[in-house]
């Protein structure tokens, strides 16, 4: 089994900065986080869920919109 993500391996999955992962961890926004002594973990399933989630629902609205503008030109 593959170890949890580090605040600096969501960081990068996500492309936000380190200190935004952490922040969203304390305010408990962040799928799956939890302490080791004092450093950040999160679990690696739930990060992956949240990853997929995201990636659907961005595709989704993108085609979403771009159908609409294909529809626009055609009219």
């Amino acid at each position: 089994m593959r170890p949890d993500y580090t605040s600096q391996d969501v960081a990068e999955l996500v492309c936000v900065h380190p200190e935004t992962v952490r922040r969203l961890a304390r305010e408990g926004r962040m799928p799956g986080a939890y302490k080791v002594g004092s450093r950040w973990r999160f679990a690696r399933e739930r990060i992956e869920e949240m990853r997929r989630a995201t990636y659907r629902s961005t595709y989704h609205v993108s085609r979403g919109l771009s159908h609409l503008s294909d529809e626009q030109e055609g009219e």
